[in-house]
């Protein structure tokens, strides 16, 4: 992500513990060398915020199965292009895994102005 001055920065999220209802998240704004940008800010989120997350539009949104190279390997996909006024915005859900998407992007006149990566899914 680039901020206001122009910086580039990453945005980490780690699962600090999950329960029933739901999960608390850490999330953290890092350089690109990975040095923090200020305190870590915490939260939680229901289940059902998190399927609202993935709950697009039917008319906006068209799906295709795409093979994606990642940190975690080649995964099969399906891909969830939802178009907005000024950007459409694709999620890439991993068939082998539930939950999250693996990647999403931004694209807006041609140009990527968000993207996220799964990095690992390692538990700590």
């Amino acid at each position: 992500m680039v901020d206001d001055g122009g910086t580039r920065y990453f945005r980490t999220i780690r699962f600090l513990a999950v329960d029933e209802v739901a999960a608390n998240q850490e999330s953290t704004a890092v350089t690109v060398d990975g040095e923090p940008l200020g305190e870590p800010a915490i939260s939680r989120t229901t289940w059902l915020e998190f399927q609202e997350h993935a709950s697009f539009p039917a008319a906006a949104t068209t799906i295709e199965r795409e093979a994606l190279n990642s940190s975690l390997g080649r995964l099969e996909c399906l891909v969830y292009s939802v178009a907005g006024v000024d950007s459409t915005t694709k999620y890439w859900f991993a068939t082998s895994r539930p939950g999250m998407p693996v990647k999403v992007e931004t694209r807006s006149n041609g140009e990527v102005t968000y993207q996220m990566s799964l990095v690992n899914d390692e538990v700590s």
